[in-house]
C-alpha cells in the first residue's frame, strides 16, 4: 500500500540507507524525465534531498556523476533546516550541484527556521512557500501579507516561487 515519506525517510536516515535510496530515486527520475521529454513534456523533476546528504561527499560525487551529461532536467529540493547541520559544507555542496545545472529549490519556506541569511547564501533558483501560509490565505489577515512579501522578496532575488497547498479558487485568485 501507500507508504508516505514521513513514514520511511527517518527510518532510511537512521539505517544509513538514505544515500542509496536517494541515488536510486535519482536514477528513476532521470529515466522518467527522459520519457516525459520524448513525449513533449519539457519540465524539471525535483527530488527532495535529506539534510544528511548535504554534507556527504560520496553522495555529492555520485549524484554529480549520475547527472553529468544525462540530458535530464533535475532539481533538488532542500529545507532550510537541512542546511543547519553544517551550513558551510551544505552551501558549498549545493553550489556544486547548481554549477552542474541542477536547480536548487528551498522547500517549505517559512515553516522552520527561515533565515534571510540562508536565502542570501543558498544558490537556490526557486522558493516554495509552505502550505501553512497558503491554506489560510483567505481567512487570515497576516498570511496574505507574509505570502505577498515573500513572493516580492523572492522575485527581487530572481527566484521562481511556488505556493504549496493551493486548494481553492479563492486562494488561487489571491496568489
Amino acid at each position: 500500500g501507500l507508504i508516505l515519506p514521513g513514514d520511511f525517510i527517518t527510518v532510511a536516515e537512521q539505517a544509513q540507507q538514505i544515500s542509496a535510496l536517494t541515488l536510486w530515486t535519482l536514477d528513476e527520475v532521470i529515466r522518467d524525465q527522459k520519457v516525459l521529454a520524448a513525449d513533449g513534456h519539457d519540465l524539471t523533476i525535483f527530488i527532495n534531498i535529506s539534510g544528511q546528504l548535504l554534507s556527504d561527499k560520496h553522495f555529492v560525487e555520485a549524484a554529480c556523476a549520475k547527472t553529468h551529461n544525462c540530458g535530464a532536467k533535475i532539481g533538488f529540493e532542500i529545507t532550510e533546516t537541512a542546511v543547519i547541520r553544517d551550513p558551510e559544507c551544505a552551501i558549498s555542496n549545493l553550489q556544486i550541484f547548481a554549477d552542474r545545472g541542477i536547480v536548487i529549490a528551498i522547500d517549505d519556506y517559512g515553516a522552520g527556521l527561515s533565515s534571510l541569511a540562508y536565502l542570501k547564501q543558498l544558490p537556490a533558483r526557486e522558493l516554495k512557500i509552505d502550505k501553512m501560509f497558503v491554506l489560510q490565505l483567505t481567512s487570515s489577515n497576516r498570511d496574505p501579507l507574509i505570502v505577498r512579501s515573500t513572493i516580492d522578496l523572492a522575485h527581487a532575488l530572481d527566484m521562481e516561487v511556488t505556493a504549496e497547498g493551493v486548494e481553492t479558487q479563492a486562494a488561487m485568485a489571491l496568489l
